[in-house]
């Protein structure tokens, strides 16, 4: 883990604000980036302390950018087991860019798929619901931010071919691409590639 006192969290954050400026230049609605994993609070405690202390810093200088670019700042997540400075500094950032209407960036930060999952069906549970009367679309409105929707294109950079507990329930009909391009090195450029590829895809839903 690249540990930059001045970047925060060093060129992944810059990258990732070039590639929401990309994103909304192409005019997408929203985009979702996988910043933290709950399997990453598996690190050492020096990592995670470490991943803390440094999200506020990081968060401010996301937050300033896409208030000058007109990009609202959404978090999937848990929030309850985490920090209080961290968990202001998500509150701050969502609430300064909440009238921002360029495009949504979402990040999942101390998110996993399947427990965003697990998350909703407590919910359910908790909201005495009858069993016949849970649909799709009552599942996914108890999801962390059910206005998201399904997600039509996943990108998976870094030489993986494996989704990574990444927002399983939404990703059913999603079309994929993978490439070897580390995330540091994902810029516009590799966000245009791919959207290259998307465009050429006919999308049939499991038809």
């Amino acid at each position: 883990m690249r540990r930059d006192k001045r970047d925060g969290f060093g060129p992944a954050v810059a990258n990732m604000i070039e590639v929401l400026l990309a994103a909304a230049d192409a005019q997408i609605e929203a985009l979702t980036v996988y910043a933290m994993s709950t399997e990453n609070r598996s690190r050492t405690k020096e990592e995670i302390d470490y991943l803390w202390s440094r999200f506020p810093i990081a968060c401010e200088q996301v937050t300033a950018a896409m208030n000058q670019h007109n990009i609202r700042l959404r978090f999937l997540g848990r929030r309850n087991d985490i920090p209080d400075t961290v968990r202001e500094a998500i509150d701050k950032a969502e609430h300064s860019t909440a009238h921002n209407t360029r495009l949504i960036a979402y990040i999942a930060w101390n998110y996993g798929g399947q427990d965003e999952i697990v998350d909703a069906a407590k919910k359910l549970i908790d909201s005495g619901i009858e069993a016949d009367e849970v649909s799709k679309e009552v599942f996914t409105s108890h999801l962390y931010e059910p206005q998201l929707g399904q997600v039509d294109f996943l990108i998976r950079t870094g030489g993986e071919a494996r989704l990574s507990n990444f927002m399983l329930w939404q990703v059913a009909y999603a079309e994929l691409y993978f490439t070897d391009v580390l995330w540091p090195e994902f810029g516009s450029s590799e966000l245009l590639k791919a959207l290259q590829y998307y465009a050429t895809r006919d999308r049939r839903y499991g038809l």
